[in-house]
């Protein structure tokens, strides 16, 4: 979903972002993140564009934070 949802809209960057992964970092959220910070005037008016590497990206970082103990 997370993947899904960033295709054509993108959430509020943090004011400070000290470095590339960081930036990459603020865009993994929960649904209830998604559903707290998406607004209708950010989706962009353009085609989107799906990235299978930014899938996979997603992908590792929800299963890095789900079963971290």
């Amino acid at each position: 979903m997370n993947s899904i949802a960033l295709l054509g809209w993108n959430p509020p960057q943090p004011l400070d972002l000290p470095d590339q992964q960081q930036q990459f970092n603020h865009e993994v959220m929960t649904l209830a993140e998604m559903v707290r910070d998406f607004r209708i005037d950010k989706v962009s008016k353009s085609g989107a564009k799906f990235d299978i590497e930014k899938l996979s990206f997603f992908n590792s970082m929800h299963i890095r934070i789900r079963y971290s103990y």
